[in-house]
């Protein structure tokens, strides 16, 4: 019993096939390689690190392709290395760079979306929807208009005051 694979079977070799089709699918180059009645679509970067290191009739189970620049779309042979699966996990955590989002719009007040006026028994309100601190979703209203407080009497009112309010806020 020889080595397992994830490719090939044991005889197969890859330099005995031809390219048929590339296709670009998910970030990454893939290949349709052919021989007589046998078509199999792999990733491009496997089919050239085979290619460039004949001593290997396929990549061995549980090992993959990696590439050195981290650009799944260049195929070079000498940015491809092959890792063992569970140690390339590990690489690519180790390098991980951990991006913490500020929510700027949590910390100004700043509406998620664009306010809206809405009609009440006592005249017009906007509602909006702004983020607590933990990013969620809180729903918000203005009653009235600062120190006169003084429902607003009409839509347009109410919908003028918005950019009054949030001037730095550009909504579609």
């Amino acid at each position: 019993m020889g080595v397992k694979t994830t490719l090939f079977l044991e005889d197969d070799d890859v330099s005995e096939f031809t390219v048929v089709e590339r296709i670009l699918k998910k970030e990454r180059w893939y290949v349709r390689i052919q021989r007589g009645t046998i078509t199999r679509t792999i990733p491009n970067a496997n089919y050239i690190w085979l290619l460039s290191n004949p001593s290997f009739k396929a990549i061995p189970f549980d090992y993959v392709v990696h590439h050195l620049d981290l650009d799944q779309l260049n195929d070079d042979p000498s940015n491809l290395v092959i890792m063992y699966k569970h140690h390339h996990v590990a690489h690519h955590i180790k390098m991980k760079r951990v991006i913490v989002p500020i929510l700027v719009d949590s910390l100004c007040g700043w509406p998620v979306y664009r306010p809206c006026a809405i009609r009440s028994r006592d005249g017009w309100s906007i509602h909006y929807v702004v983020r607590d601190e933990n990013g969620k979703h809180v729903k918000k209203r203005i009653y009235n208009r600062g120190k006169a407080g003084d429902w607003f009497k009409t839509k347009d009112e109410a919908e003028q005051f918005i950019p009054v309010k949030w001037p730095m806020c550009r909504w579609e």
